[in-house]
């Protein structure tokens, strides 16, 4: 009855949400006036990392400083134009992906520190105590649970939505933009945001319009089988290979969450794969990690000032849905949550967006402002 009660509050929700005037603009977090660009270097449970953000293109990224030779960099906010946005003291230009575009380590790539951007809320509920710049810790009471068949509290994971009843894509459609169409006008806006994903000369943008009806797109990149996922309620970006055991499978949304957060399932095995902690937690792949593909969160505005060569994924998905919609009507511009969580920490606008990092299962996030004395 429960499942059923909530189940019936999130597709009245849903249908409240499609009902509403577009040309209402959104409440709550005022736009930032305040264009925050920067550099932090920091030790952070015993790794030397650095940062890098832009409030214009709405992107924080991550990095160890860390070469693969045991040797330490130290970087600074370079003189030249996004994405070139990294110097090193031995004069080498990085791009935000962490490659070395001139100088001496051209060709060279800077190792990737395990982060996400997201809402506040969802990572200090799924890895506290997180660590804020200038703030104390907050303390928590944890979930104990014993359960062999879960990695996770089970009693905590609930309905949102039948089993496949968002449909995640799987022969996704591209735009191919070039130097003679870059500026011409999409169904993306320059300030909304996209998923952008590298690999080697391919560069691919999953605007975030697409994947909040969608949530998951099964692709490749390179030739190389990977899964795209977004949750709109904690708004969360990940991708990971889709070859899993030797085998290659696609993911879909298995209408369960978890602290709001979606809950993957693999179509070979049927197990459950709860997005924000990349490891499968129930079925038979159960303790099984996917291999990370990196992903990066901007503006479009921003995708396309890194190359006019990009594929911009299609709204000619197949599905007739309403992409100039925001499915889920003001829960980004409000503090409540559609469901409950297990621990909440208000210090800062639950969903604010910040880019969360975990070395070694201690979890620190960053937020704009941080970079403001940078």
């Amino acid at each position: 009855m429960k499942t059923q009660i909530l189940l019936f509050i999130f597709l009245l929700f849903i249908s409240l949400a499609c009902k509403q005037d577009e040309s209402l603009e959104p409440s709550g977090i005022p736009i930032e006036e305040v264009i925050y660009e920067g550099v932090i270097e920091e030790n952070f449970n015993g790794e030397n990392i650095v940062l890098y953000a832009n409030s214009k293109f709405d992107l924080i990224i991550a990095f160890d400083r860390k070469m693969s030779n045991g040797s330490a960099l130290r970087f600074s906010l370079s003189s030249l134009e996004f994405p070139n946005v990294l110097i090193s003291t031995d004069s080498t230009i990085w791009n935000i992906f962490g490659e070395g575009v001139s100088g001496p380590r051209k060709g060279e790539n800077l190792l990737t520190v395990k982060s996400q951007m997201g809402y506040w809320f969802s990572f200090a509920t799924f890895f506290p105590p997180v660590t804020l710049m200038g703030e104390p810790i907050k303390d928590r009471v944890y979930d104990q649970f014993n359960n062999v068949d879960w990695l996770i509290n089970p009693s905590n994971v609930i309905t949102g939505a039948i089993k496949d009843g968002i449909p995640a894509l799987s022969s996704p459609i591209y735009i191919q933009l070039n130097s003679t169409n870059c500026g011409d006008n999409y169904y993306v806006k320059d300030h909304e945001l996209v998923t952008v994903i590298k690999e080697g000369n391919t560069l691919k943008a999953y605007p975030h319009k697409i994947l909040d009806w969608h949530e998951i797109v099964n692709d490749e990149i390179s030739g190389n089988p990977i899964a795209i996922s977004y949750c709109p309620l904690t708004g969360t970006s990940d991708a990971w290979e889709r070859t899993i055991n030797g085998k290659v499978t696609t993911f879909g949304v298995s209408g369960f969450l978890y602290n709001n957060n979606l809950i993957l399932y693999d179509r070979e095995t049927d197990s459950l794969w709860p997005q924000l902690l990349r490891i499968s937690a129930n079925g038979r792949l159960k303790d099984t990690e996917p291999v990370q593909v990196q992903v990066t969160e901007m503006t479009w505005a921003g995708a396309k000032t890194i190359s006019c060569d990009i594929k911009l994924l299609s709204d000619d998905t197949g599905f007739s849905r309403n992409y100039a919609q925001y499915p889920y009507g003001t829960y980004k511009d409000v503090e409540g949550l559609l469901f409950p969580v297990t621990f909440e920490d208000t210090r800062v606008f639950g969903k604010e967006r910040v880019l969360n990092v975990l070395i070694d299962n201690k979890a620190k996030a960053y937020r704009f402002s941080d970079f403001e004395e940078q």
